[in-house]
């Protein structure tokens, strides 16, 4: 088999790999705040735990920081 055919093969996988996934998925944004927090996440901890219980990190960033650092995209 050539390099072409391989690097094809290849690419029709991962291409056909996306589809399977994206037509499998269910679509997050009809689901409630309540149901939202019920579903499993996986974080750096590698396990599966509820997003209410994994770690998070929250910045807030107030229009003087903005302001203040010149800041052009947040």
């Amino acid at each position: 088999m050539s390099r072409y055919n391989q690097l094809f093969l290849c690419l029709f996988v991962l291409i056909a790999a996306f589809f399977l996934i994206a037509a499998t998925a269910s679509d997050l944004t009809s689901l409630g705040l309540e149901e939202l927090m019920q579903i499993p996440v996986y974080g750096t901890s590698k396990f599966e735990q509820k997003a209410s219980n994994a770690p998070s990190s929250i910045t807030i960033v107030t229009a003087d920081d903005i302001q203040k650092y010149g800041y052009r995209a947040v």
